[in-house]
């Protein structure tokens, strides 16, 4: 009777320990829970600024691609028109040369 007495004693403090684990086990689920839900969050949240800043960097791209075009659009152009420059002033001076000459001409003649 006496080791009945034993054995009961201690399935009730092995079954004691079990209660004691599960409630640990349950804690400790319930912080993985919560844990897992602040990790799928920030993940979350990472994956929404890694795609706003992929956009913000096609947009930056297409933006530079423009105004690279843009920019040798322009230069073509300043170029035409410093051409167009030169050869109004090449044709001034010519012009103002003609007229000194004939004004030289006209004045020699009077």
């Amino acid at each position: 009777e006496v080791a009945l007495e034993e054995a009961k004693s201690y399935i009730a403090t092995i079954a004691q320990d079990a209660s004691s684990s599960m409630l640990h086990l349950s804690d400790e689920m319930t912080e993985l829970h919560n844990a897992k839900g602040e990790v799928e969050e920030r993940l979350t949240t990472l994956e929404h600024e890694l795609d706003v800043e992929y956009f913000a960097k096609q947009e930056a791209t297409q933006s530079l691609e423009t105004a690279t075009e843009a920019n040798k659009r322009l230069s073509y152009q300043v170029s035409r028109l410093q051409t167009k420059y030169d050869s109004l002033k090449a044709t001034t001076a010519r012009c103002n040369a003609n007229a000194v000459e004939s004004e030289l001409k006209h004045c020699r003649s009077t």
